[in-house]
């Protein structure tokens, strides 16, 4: 079942209405697909979308581990999580 929180980014996304198998395309996990046409395809749709960075943040929140959302693949989430990560720690030397 699709979380209520994506149902309300979808409703009013440039994705609605869209065959949902798009935004799933083989190799959406793996670095050497990245660019594939596929890839390519269902990032153009969210490239312009409203609600682009809000479906980004949902889908981090969420841990969604599959799928285009927000403009970004699960692989590339997985890179922002650990950049973040790297980013909130601080040093303990004063």
């Amino acid at each position: 079942m699709v979380d209520n929180g994506l149902n309300s980014i979808v409703s009013r996304g440039r994705c609605l209405g869209v065959d949902p198998d798009v935004f799933f395309p083989e190799g959406e996990n793996d670095k050497a697909e990245q660019d594939s046409p596929a890839i390519k395809e269902a990032k153009a749709i969210c490239d312009l979308c409203r609600v682009q960075v809000e479906c980004l943040e949902w889908a981090i929140a969420s841990r969604e581990k599959e799928g285009i959302r927000g403009g970004r693949t699960s692989f590339e989430r997985r890179q922002i999580v650990r950049q973040r990560g790297r980013g909130t720690r601080t040093s303990k030397r004063a």
